[in-house]
């Protein structure tokens, strides 16, 4: 529309001038902080789904065979992103028709270049585009180099690839990305746009599901990198601000990717308005090797950037110690009018990439708390959308497991227990308190100001502590015991 046209130049041209400005500290690569925005008032509770609606949830998938056959992207040979990881999924929801009628599920919308330029550079789609020609023209893939442009005059470092190279781009690639991101903004329309008289039931529902594909959160403004072209969450943070800014200034991300979401992190690292916390594990070469507990944002965008790096083979366990001690916290602090996540189920038992030990089932659990945090701050406004996951089962597993928290019951903030308040008895495993001490630490005095929580030692050594005594009520009162002399008793009845 005009609207977003106009909104998108507005948001454009606020990124140059801001970029221009003064000696402002900025990260190679990174992107200015735009304007600041007066904080809009928390959203009144939304209007919940008609009682004779059979949609719970909303759904969004654009695989090839709901977008056509020019939004493709792959197979390649032995490359773990596969079109069988979305199929598998879908199959899976299917399976059960009652969920499988409760998901409404919405039609497939391409993004546009004024949408994707609220978050990527020109060039960086132009680039993209090109290498999808070449592929059209050589009929097989090409991969984005490591390091450089992506497609700059000849692309003869394309062609040739790169050792490392691990993102193709395909034939339909890039429609594919088009169609990823497209179903997350129909979604952000599908929660934010006004009910009007005659409206479809599903617009008043706030939670969906995107199944997207490419994944995204490695994508960053100028680069697509680790499986990712384009990057879906991010377009729709940006798109959910500028498209409807009375209603949203304030967005979440939580990814629980078990790969760090560097480029989720390097557009908004200079962004008050977008909280980022990344959940993922961090040790040794694991790619991308990024995610420290001391990477916190830059400018005003400093301590908006929240890392919670979990050494390998971590549980379910600690991935609710993160939500209570970091994510929950911090939330409450900003008062995130959307929240959005980046779903990936990399760390599940079986993934081939992930090698950690969290089962399918706590991915449901924290969608069901999630839900709850989302009607206690955000209207209950709540989209998830998939990231990784590369075991097909495992993946499919997850994706129910989501899907069923989603259709269950609506969460009535004042008649629901808070979220996180209670661990499930069935979780086991190390919470890496360390791990996440450090996170805190490094946020203490930084605007989201998180709680330290205590190590072990300091746990064992308050328990033994004697219980102190109450103080004396004269003590309290300030009477009675001034020179040694008690006050008199009240006289017997």
């Amino acid at each position: 529309s005009s609207q977003t046209t106009r909104v998108a130049s507005a948001c454009l041209a606020d990124r140059r001038r801001s970029a221009g400005a003064m000696g402002r500290k900025r990260r190679p690569g990174g992107r200015s902080e735009s304007p600041k925005v007066a904080p809009a008032p928390a959203p009144p509770p939304p209007p919940r789904a008609p009682a004779d609606s059979p949609f719970r949830a909303l759904l969004a998938c654009h695989g090839a065979a709901e977008a056509g056959d020019e939004a493709r992207h792959g197979p390649v040979e032995r490359h773990p992103d596969s079109p069988s990881r979305l199929e598998a999924s879908v199959e899976r929801l299917k399976a059960d028709k009652g969920l499988w009628r409760a998901l409404r599920k919405l039609p497939p919308r391409r993004a546009e270049d004024k949408e994707l330029q609220l978050c990527h550079d020109a060039a960086h789609i132009a680039g993209l585009q090109k290498l999808a020609e070449l592929s059209a023209s050589d009929l097989k893939p090409h991969f984005v180099p490591v390091h450089g442009p992506l497609c700059m005059g000849p692309c003869n470092e394309v062609r040739e690839g790169k050792k490392g190279a691990d993102t193709f781009v395909t034939r339909g690639s890039l429609e594919a990305a088009r169609f990823a991101v497209g179903g997350l903004l129909q979604m952000v329309d599908a929660v934010l746009a006004p009910v009007e008289d005659g409206a479809p039931s599903h617009y008043n529902l706030r939670t969906g599901l995107a199944l997207c594909r490419p994944p995204g959160h490695h994508a960053s403004s100028d680069r697509s990198q680790g499986f990712c072209l384009l990057n879906n969450v991010a377009v729709a943070a940006a798109y959910a601000r500028s498209r409807y800014p009375e209603d949203v200034d304030r967005v979440l991300i939580f990814d629980w990717d078990v790969h760090h979401g560097q480029g989720t992190q390097q557009i908004f690292e200079q962004s008050r308005h977008v909280l980022v916390i990344s959940v993922h594990r961090h040790d040794g070469k694991f790619y991308p090797a990024t995610g420290n507990a001391n990477e916190v944002g830059f400018g005003s965008g400093r301590g908006y950037t929240v890392n919670v790096p979990l050494p390998g083979g971590y549980t379910g366990a600690a991935l609710w110690e993160v939500c209570v001690s970091v994510l929950l916290p911090a939330a409450r602090q900003f008062k995130p009018q959307l929240i959005l996540v980046s779903a990936g189920f990399d760390a599940v038992i079986g993934d081939p990439l992930g090698a950690c030990s969290v089962e399918a089932r706590v991915f449901g659990a924290m969608t069901t708390e999630l839900l709850r945090l989302a009607a206690e701050f955000a209207g209950g406004r709540l989209l998830l959308a998939l990231e990784g996951g590369y075991h097909i089962d495992a993946l499919a597993n997850c994706v129910e497991e989501v899907a069923r928290a989603l259709v269950a019951e609506s969460m009535e903030a004042d008649a629901e227990p808070e979220p996180f308040a209670e661990t499930p008895p069935w979780l086991k495993g190390d919470t890496c308190r360390t791990a996440i001490r450090r996170t805190c630490e490094a946020h203490k005095s930084l605007p989201l100001r998180l709680p330290v929580p205590l190590s072990r030692a300091e746990k064992r050594a308050q328990s033994r502590k004697p219980p102190a005594e109450p103080p004396r009520p004269d003590a309290a009162s300030g009477q009675g015991t001034a020179n040694g002399v008690e006050p008199e008793a009240a006289p017997a009845e």
